[in-house]
């Protein structure tokens, strides 16, 4: 019955589903405390659930218990690896060689190892090691592609490459090689279906989603100097820009409160002339970048689906917003039927969302795109607010000072939109890292 429960959780474990594989490996250290094996897997799974300091003491534990398991070295090396401990990953996995070396699959961890400490050379050997006892492992042809491809050697690499992916052709990251390979040869379109291949395979796999933006760079120059807009980056300079804009608004809202009745808009207007054209169309360039590529013949084929929509919806508001910023500039430059600040008001409500949603493609899948998404959902919530309070003071329901008011309530919420939209695309999951 042991060795039932033993082989479920294992096999929960191989597909990723860790918290339910802790729940099986503690069904089998109830029944058996002692279960070695049992326990390194317990403490790896608990490592990937974020229970680091548990898995480790649950890791030595089994060492204590079976100090000559080749099997519990590797799985002290994965731990080791996955808190960034690689040399000390590299001395647990040349332990686990020593014991048992006729397994290929410890020869591609080692070679994973190596190459994350940018033994490039020596990863390859190390792959190359495992294929001569099992020339079909695709884990080490793997491995020894991505060294291959760390070091440009491109020529090799592609037959690398295709090798794996004749024996796993639904492998993403051999797809994902395969992009490289071709990026390197400019075969840009054949390339972008490689990458999208692997990221239909492997959402998470931002090396997939990078190999596709550098295709978009190499074939369109002009789409790189979109992508590589200064303002859309993380950066001091960038940041003492959103602090100067925020400051002339905000300046702008006090100008407006201590000023005695009548009170002049243009307190109010003029910042928005700033804020809104400067910082709002750095979000919009990269997006409306892709949109235009989408209408190109070669170009659409290298955007991916997620890609199109969201380049989409934020040209789309960035149209009804300049068209409501146009019609406020009339307003403010010729008497019109209208007052200009409630046109402002609903201008800068379409463009509330902008920044988040043009950055929700460049965000890992997993908590940094989860909680770009909601930045996405509170810009978009505050914006129809904004929107209903402006529209109803242009019908007279409320005064004109309302919108002074949902200004600073707006203000406050997109100055941090902006530094979400800036930080979470830079926060880089440990998805991230090739495996």
């Amino acid at each position: 019955m042991n060795n039932e429960l033993m082989k479920r959780a294992d096999l929960l474990m191989r597909q990723n589903r860790f918290a339910q594989a802790v729940d099986a490996f503690r069904a089998v250290l109830a029944k058996s405390p002692e279960h070695a094996a049992a326990l390194a897997s317990l403490g790896w799974c608990l490592t990937k659930c974020g229970k680091l300091e548990e898995g480790e003491t649950h890791i030595h534990h089994a060492l204590g218990l079976s100090p000559d398991s080749a099997y519990i070295h590797q799985i002290h090396a994965l731990y080791l690896s996955e808190r960034g401990r690689y040399p000390e990953a590299e001395i647990a996995i040349e332990r686990t060689l020593s014991i048992d070396p006729t397994f290929a699959p410890y020869y591609a961890q080692h070679s994973r190892i190596l190459r994350l400490q940018g033994k490039l050379q020596s990863a390859v050997t190390a792959a190359e090691r495992g294929l001569a006892i099992s020339p079909e492992e695709v884990r080490c042809i793997i491995q020894k592609m991505l060294s291959q491809i760390a070091m440009s050697d491109f020529p090799t690499a592609h037959d690398t490459v295709r090798m794996a992916l004749q024996l796993a052709p639904e492998n993403a990251i051999a797809h994902a090689g395969h992009g490289y390979s071709l990026l390197q040869r400019r075969e840009y379109a054949a390339a972008a279906t490689e990458f999208r291949e692997a990221l239909r395979l492997d959402p998470h796999l931002g090396w997939a989603r990078d190999g596709l933006m550098q295709c978009l760079k190499e074939r369109f120059p002009w789409y790189a100097k979109a992508v590589g807009f200064r303002l859309l980056t993380l950066s001091s300079y960038a940041l003492r820009w959103y602090a100067m804009f925020a400051v002339i608004v905000l300046y702008g809202l006090v100008r407006y409160a201590i000023a005695e009745p009548p009170k002049p808009t243009y307190f109010l207007e003029l910042p928005l002339l700033f804020f809104f054209p400067l910082v709002f169309l750095t979000f919009s360039l990269e997006s409306l970048a892709i949109w235009l590529l989408t209408y190109d013949r070669e170009g659409r084929h290298l955007v991916a689906p997620l890609q199109r929509q969201l380049s989409g919806a934020v040209v789309g508001l960035l149209i009804l917003a300049s068209c409501a910023f146009i019609a406020a500039i009339i307003a403010v430059v010729r008497p019109m039927p209208y007052d200009a600040w409630p046109v402002f008001m609903i201008a800068f409500s379409f463009a509330a969302p902008i920044p988040p949603l043009s950055k929700v493609f460049v965000c890992d899948p997993g908590w940094s795109r989860d909680s770009i998404w909601k930045v996405v959902a509170i810009s978009g919530v505050a914006g129809l607010v904004c929107f209903k309070l402006a529209a109803a003071t242009m019908g007279r329901e409320f005064p004109l000072e309302t919108n002074y008011y949902s200004c600073i309530g707006l203000v406050i919420v997109t100055m941090a939109v902006l530094g979400a939209s800036v930080l979470l695309p830079s926060m880089k999951s440990t998805s991230e890292e090739i495996s």
